[in-house]
């Protein structure tokens, strides 16, 4: 008998998305208020929320009422710079001051020490996009490990209605079905509603890039799909792998 293992890794941005993630929020403190505009436009075209204040002093004030993601600090600031910032922040939270971005003319000692990341000036675009998306990812993926054991044990305890092989859907399909259902959670994942849910039946609405929903079903009873590739030759389509990622990756199953 042999014995076939299969991993499909879905890309991380649409396991954010497909998880209806809340906007990461951005705090920059820099008393220069051309490069903060500059940097807060940039980000926020990108989908973050930004909160922007002249140095260290106001930033510690908007940590005591608000919660961020990340923040971006310039290292040389009036007040107070980035080296006591980073020190007060420390106290507030140390994961935070871990999600701390310096801006700086010249990289010192202790920026290095830290093992902050950091952006050296003059700075591209890119550049600064790509630092802020590894710092949020990383927040992401952390959250996420949270959330999995949660929903882990919540299974664990209580393991729900679904007795479906879902694996047996993946194997069973095509490896060109396969990777179109995979190309659906890049960019913009599908928007899956279930509509019916018992023991050996779930029913659901996938809308796919087609731009219009189809009618699926999963039972042990038979599968349907309204589309083409089902009611013309009876393959596990598109669709259905489609509920069968998202109910992977939604329900733990």
């Amino acid at each position: 008998m042999v014995l076939l293992c299969y991993k499909i890794v879905l890309p991380y941005s649409a396991v954010v998305n497909s998880r209806k993630v809340r906007k990461q929020s951005i705090l920059i403190v820099e008393d220069d208020s051309s490069i903060a505009d500059l940097e807060k436009r940039i980000l926020e075209a990108k989908g973050f929320n930004v909160e922007v204040v002249g140095d260290g002093i106001q930033g510690l004030e908007k940590l005591k009422k608000a919660k961020y993601d990340v923040i971006i600090s310039d290292f040389s600031m009036p007040n107070m710079g980035g080296y006591r910032f980073y020190q007060e922040v420390q106290r507030l939270d140390r994961e935070l001051a871990g999600r701390i971005i310096f801006v700086t003319s010249s990289v010192n000692e202790f920026i290095l020490s830290s093992g902050n990341r950091f952006l050296q000036k003059p700075f591209s675009v890119v550049k600064l996009v790509e630092e802020v998306r590894c710092v949020s990812e990383s927040v992401q993926r952390e959250k996420d490990t949270a959330q999995n054991k949660n929903s882990f044990k919540r299974f664990k305890d209580n393991p729900g209605r679904v007795r479906l092989d879902l694996i047996n859907y993946i194997l069973r399909a095509s490896r060109p079905n396969i990777v179109r259902a995979i190309r659906e959670f890049y960019d913009q994942p599908p928007r899956v509603e279930v509509v019916e849910e018992r023991e050996e039946l779930i029913k659901a609405y996938v809308y796919t890039d087609e731009g219009m929903g189809f009618s699926v079903m999963l039972s042990k009873g038979g599968d349907f799909c309204k589309c083409r590739d089902y009611l013309e030759r009876g393959e596990v389509c598109k669709h259905m792998l489609v509920l069968v990622f998202y109910l992977i990756r939604e329900r733990d199953i």
